[in-house]
């Protein structure tokens, strides 16, 4: 298939609801704890921003920055919860990972899958030290207050050492 047969796919107002929908799972996927990556900036580029008077977009393109929600060895333990968790919920993939590397990537992964929600609408780009090097017009999308206390710790495990 070429790009060309990918454009026109869906109505602005489709477009709105998925950004509101990921909106709110960035504020959730933030407000967790024990995720161990924050969503640290999200921007909306594209069509969707350059072109606001078209109806029908191909896609909604989004910019995303995740990063560590904490340092040391709370980030290593957010990490293995978090691991041990989607292995839980995904037994297949016990057999082809092997930790610390796969830990990683695969709480990446997830982290995107869960903020994409199944939508084939939504293209994560990842942004870098360049922020916004895909456009020069971008939406800034509320990603709320990040929280990184480690209060989660003491109520599983007691005091961290």
């Amino acid at each position: 298939m070429t790009s060309a047969s990918k454009e026109f796919k869906m109505h602005r107002s489709t477009a709105d609801r998925l950004l509101k929908g990921l909106t709110q799972r960035i504020a959730i996927y933030n407000d967790n704890p024990l995720k161990p990556y924050v969503v640290e900036r999200a921007v909306v580029f594209g069509s969707y921003v350059n072109a606001p008077d078209r109806e029908m977009l191909s896609d909604l393109d989004i910019g995303i920055k995740l990063t560590d929600r904490y340092e040391g060895e709370i980030c290593k333990i957010a990490f293995e919860l978090e691991y041990d968790e989607i292995l839980e919920r995904c037994p297949s993939y016990r057999h082809r990972l092997e930790m610390p590397v796969a830990m990683w990537g695969l709480t990446y992964d997830d982290a995107l899958r869960y903020l994409r929600n199944r939508s084939h609408y939504i293209s994560f780009h990842p942004i870098g030290e360049d922020a916004a090097i895909f456009s020069n017009v971008t939406q800034e999308i509320d990603v709320g207050e990040i929280d990184r206390s480690t209060d989660w710790y003491d109520d599983l495990f007691g005091d961290f050492p």
